[in-house]
């Protein structure tokens, strides 16, 4: 009993590192809401089953959130801070699970600690920092499974897989792997029993209103995923989605993470701990097989692989000297300092000037992977940047407009980012409504028929002219550390439109 509360207490304080790093960038550092925050707290407004690119249980968990607290961005971001470390925890109960001691549990939380990818969707919230914790847990889960088959245990996986599909759909790749592990393993035949399949009819019981509200809407998940494919994301080879692994994970991770796919495959003692392996190898060929898949998909299924790994690697070290310093000091200390070097790069921990020296004298700026060009910063950080001056471009130019408090306004943007910056950050000024013909905006539309007003952020003058009588600029948007699409974006009035508003925005959609 005492070793287990000593275990429990190693663990925790192993959890608290992440969360500590991350406390320090929510405290410190110079960066404010990611472009999809802004969106996910204006999504909390228009509460629903769905939404065009995800489904909705991270909309409602950030609902509860703010309703409770504020959307002021520390609060917002402490949520995937604390989940980070919930992650790293349930990785090190893995390995404990897998038969690991503390050596296991160090090297696990150092590993996932560290993973570039993880470090930076745990510094930002939005459905992968839930993403992540699902596949911790349900793993873990499954694990517990074939360790010991019990019919409610089952139905438990199931519960929690629904929900997980309920934050993103790509837990469907877990679940596939999940049967691929049980058709693997010994224990096969459970199989033939009703229970893993009830499992999977639970899962799809729970995930079904986001098929429904698909279905109510035209299927608007599956048009966004067709133009996401065919026109945002950038090319990615089979052989890029591989090479791109070493930098989103680091080498000295993927190293355990293979240690951790040999010791599955290879040996008879692995092979009763298949779970991660198959789900992992499940995963990366259903991401080959689609040639846009971004590398940044595997992620989630990386943790508990780790795990498998670091077991490997202690039983390794209680049969053989030689490897004892390369395992238990050389391998730890590695994946510690290529964390440290990538760290101020994937969670905004400096000043964005700092920020900017540290990319450019590391070489950390990695290439957009929806083909953007970028500037001083690379597109993560950069689509933090510009919101705020958005804003009060706007509120200048709305202030200008004479007898503003008796008229009504309709704010027009480009993408749910601008548009979500108007309506989070604008509600201060007490700024108009904002729409968009981007994404969920689009379904939201706007409350009236007919405005005295109408705002377009960002047209050319040929685009504002094809819709709106006599259009007049009023203002030019710039932003010095935006992604380029978002600087030098012309802000038109117009009075009134050439067509019915309605009928302009039928035609207007834009899911992508």
């Amino acid at each position: 009993m005492l070793k287990s509360i000593s275990n429990n207490r190693l663990i925790l304080l192993l959890s608290s590192i992440t969360l500590i790093i991350h406390l320090y960038a929510i405290l410190f550092g110079g960066f404010s809401y990611f472009r999809d925050e802004l969106y996910y707290i204006d999504s909390t407004r228009h509460l629903d089953f769905g939404y065009v690119d995800h489904p909705p249980l991270s909309i409602w968990v950030l609902w509860l959130i703010t309703s409770l607290l504020s959307d002021a961005v520390e609060v917002v971001r402490l949520v995937p801070a604390i989940l980070s470390a919930i992650v790293v925890f349930i990785s090190c109960k893995t390995a404990r699970k897998l038969g690991g001691g503390n050596f296991s549990s160090i090297l696990t939380a150092l590993s996932v600690t560290f993973i570039p990818i993880f470090m930076g969707m745990s510094s930002v919230y939005s459905m992968n920092s839930l993403d992540y914790l699902f596949w911790a847990l349900l793993t873990y889960l499954a694990i517990d499974i074939l360790d010991d088959p019990q019919n409610r245990k089952f139905i438990i996986w199931g519960i929690v897989a629904g929900f997980g599909m309920l934050n993103k759909i790509s837990v469907s790749w877990l679940i596939a792997g999940f049967f691929v592990a049980l058709f693997l393993s010994e224990k096969r035949k459970l199989l033939k029993t009703p229970y893993p399949w009830l499992a999977g009819i639970i899962a799809l019981l729970i995930f079904s209103p986001y098929i429904i509200w698909n279905v109510m809407h035209d299927f608007a998940h599956l048009e966004f995923m067709r133009n996401a494919v065919a026109q945002k994301y950038a090319e990615m080879t089979r052989i890029r989605f591989l090479t791109e692994q070493i930098m989103f994970m680091s080498p000295f991770v993927i190293i355990l993470a293979l240690c951790g796919i040999w010791y599955s495959a290879f040996t008879k003692e692995g092979r009763k701990n298949i779970v991660p392996a198959a789900i992992w190898l499940t995963t990366i060929i259903i991401l080959l097989v689609n040639s846009h898949s971004k590398p940044e998909y595997l992620g989630a299924a990386y943790p508990s692989l780790l795990a498998v790994g670091a077991v490997f690697l202690e039983k390794k070290l209680n049969l053989s000297r030689w490897l004892l310093y390369p395992i238990k000091y050389v391998l730890p200390t590695l994946i510690i300092v290529s964390g440290i070097v990538a760290l101020p790069a994937v969670i905004p921990i400096l000043k964005v000037e700092g920020t900017i020296k540290y990319l450019k004298v590391t070489g950390l700026n990695p290439k957009s992977n929806e083909g953007h060009k970028l500037t001083q910063l690379h597109q993560f950080y950069a689509d933090m940047h510009g919101w705020e001056e958005l804003v009060e471009s706007v509120k200048k130019v709305v202030d200008a407009i004479p007898g503003k408090d008796t008229l009504s306004i309709l704010i027009v943007a480009n993408n749910y980012g601008e548009a979500g910056a108007i309506n989070v950050i604008g509600k201060k000024y007490n700024l108009p409504y904002c729409t968009t013909e981007h994404n969920s905006y689009w379904i939201w539309g706007f409350e009236r028929d007919k405005y005295d007003v109408y705002i377009s952020i960002g047209d050319s003058e040929e685009d504002v002219k094809s819709y709106a009588v006599d259009p007049v600029l009023k203002g030019i948007h710039t932003a010095k550390y935006a992604m380029p699409y978002e600087s030098k974006l012309n802000i038109w009035v117009a009075y009134k439109l050439k067509y019915p508003l309605k009928e302009i925005w039928k035609g207007a959609k834009k899911y992508i």
